[in-house]
């Protein structure tokens, strides 16, 4: 019985050591598995060269040296088990946060960046606007456009018509795109927003008229300030010269023909002297717009533009006043 006893409890000590974890070199070497085995040998032979009625004793000197070859190893007497691993390190900083030190540092880009970035999902759009016009204030273009634009618009309560047009001037006044020197120079036409001023409103749009090549709505304006002395001092031999260099196969006649012609008639020596220009002017192309039809009817009619022709005159009366076109 003693024998049992004892294995039983070598046993239990051997499964409280191993249920402490299943690394197996947390237990030592293979020293206490050879030990065990051993001991499990001698055992196993006693009991069969002995009587079964027999007892087996063990002195306190023999447990404790099986106890012993139980031992865990030095490892796990330490308890060095694999410890987790805690990044401590700061998480390195976000696109957001980024820009954010670089527009807190003066960046411009990073200033309208941000707007952008506001703009899409803050719900104060005003956020947005702010970083907006810290942009344009640094001199950034797309800053000054965005403001511009918001402050334009009604849809999220920030329209400021004075304010989106001090904006305005400040995109035309970088020359870049001449579309927002014509747009600032009608305002101010106007005086709607800002107060108004013919002669800074001849600036910008003069300022328009130059970048724009060909033809254009900027050109004739300031033709037409040169012929009426709006905004400028009133000079017909540049509203004439203005005019001539609107004219072309992409010429807008019904804006250039007529008042040329009058030019030419009234500051230029009279229709005689400059019959031949005037005769090109009024190409069958040009007298499809009834305006013009009316006009040189006029001239033919009265004998101002030679030779007079009554005749000719009535035909472009009536298809002046019908609308239809009397020449292809």
């Amino acid at each position: 019985m003693r024998v049992f006893f004892v294995e039983f409890l070598a046993l239990v000590m051997v499964g409280n050591l191993w249920s402490a974890s299943s690394d197996y070199e947390r237990y030592g070497s293979m020293a206490w598995q050879n030990a065990r085995s051993n001991e499990r040998a001698t055992d196993y032979n006693s009991r069969s060269s002995a009587n079964s009625s027999s007892t087996v004793s063990f002195t306190p000197a023999e447990i404790a040296s099986v106890i012993r070859g139980f031992q865990p190893s030095p490892r796990a007497r330490e308890n060095t088990y694999p410890q987790p691993h805690f990044n401590t390190e700061a998480p390195p900083p976000t696109e957001e946060e980024q820009h954010l030190a670089a527009a807190k540092a003066g960046n411009a880009e990073a200033m309208a960046w941000l707007g952008t970035n506001y703009y899409g999902y803050a719900k104060d759009k005003s956020v947005a606007l702010g970083w907006y016009e810290a942009a344009g204030r640094a001199g950034n273009e797309e800053g000054m456009l965005y403001a511009y634009a918001m402050l334009m618009e009604d849809r999220f309560g920030l329209k400021n018509l004075p304010r989106a047009l001090g904006w305005l001037k400040k995109l035309a006044d970088l020359g870049k795109d001449p579309e927002w020197a014509s747009r600032y120079a009608w305002y101010l036409r106007q005086g709607e927003g800002v107060a108004k001023d013919p002669t800074l409103a001849f600036h910008y749009q003069l300022q328009a008229a130059r970048a724009v090549k060909g033809t254009g709505p900027d050109r004739i304006l300031v033709a037409q300030a040169y012929a009426s002395g709006d905004g400028v001092e009133k000079d017909p031999q540049k509203a004439i010269e203005w005019y001539r260099g609107l004219l072309g196969p992409k010429a807008e006649y019904p804006a250039v023909v007529v008042p040329l012609t009058r030019l030419l008639i009234e500051f230029n020596g009279g229709a005689a002297k400059n019959q031949a220009e005037i005769a090109k002017l009024f190409t069958p192309f040009a007298l499809n717009e009834p305006e013009n039809a009316f006009y040189y009817a006029a001239l033919k009619d009265s004998g101002e533009l030679p030779p007079r022709d009554p005749k000719a005159a009535l035909d472009y009366y009536t298809h002046a006043l019908e609308g239809v076109p009397i020449l292809t």
